[in-house]
């Protein structure tokens, strides 16, 4: 059974556990996409749920789209961020957090947005020391 626009975000999320996909996710979120093609969101949640499964290019995809769709959705540009984040390529990740910055529509926002890009650095370092065996 496929769902409208409004219950279709939120009940795929739940369906979604780190590392894989509930079956039939895939055709939810597509839908989701499918009924709202001019509109951001969709394609932003589908990247989240991409995201959670580890398939880091495929949601990077659709976070792009959801910022073709609407180049200032803010959302999708911290979903690249954190997905550069989560993939170990800091450094990129600290240019896209830069980008979401300069998005952000409130001083909070930019601020969360400026923590996060500083916490790439932690990372970083983190990321080295496992690899140099500190």
């Amino acid at each position: 059974m496929l769902i409208s626009p409004p219950r279709c975000e939120r009940s795929g999320l739940h369906l979604c556990l780190p590392g894989r996909l509930q079956p039939g996710l895939d055709r939810h979120a597509a839908h989701y996409v499918e009924l709202l093609p001019n509109e951001p969101n969709p394609q932003d949640s589908y990247a989240e749920i991409l995201r959670m499964a580890g398939r880091y290019d495929d949601a990077l995809e659709h976070y792009r789209l959801a910022l073709h769709i609407d180049p200032n959705f803010h959302s999708s540009q911290i979903g690249i961020a954190d997905t550069y984040t989560l993939m170990g390529q800091q450094k990129r990740a600290r240019k896209e957090y830069f980008s979401a910055r300069v998005l952000a529509t409130d001083k909070v926002t930019e601020l969360q947005d400026s923590a996060q890009s500083a916490f790439t650095y932690v990372r970083d370092r983190d990321f080295l020391g496992r690899r140099s065996g500190l």
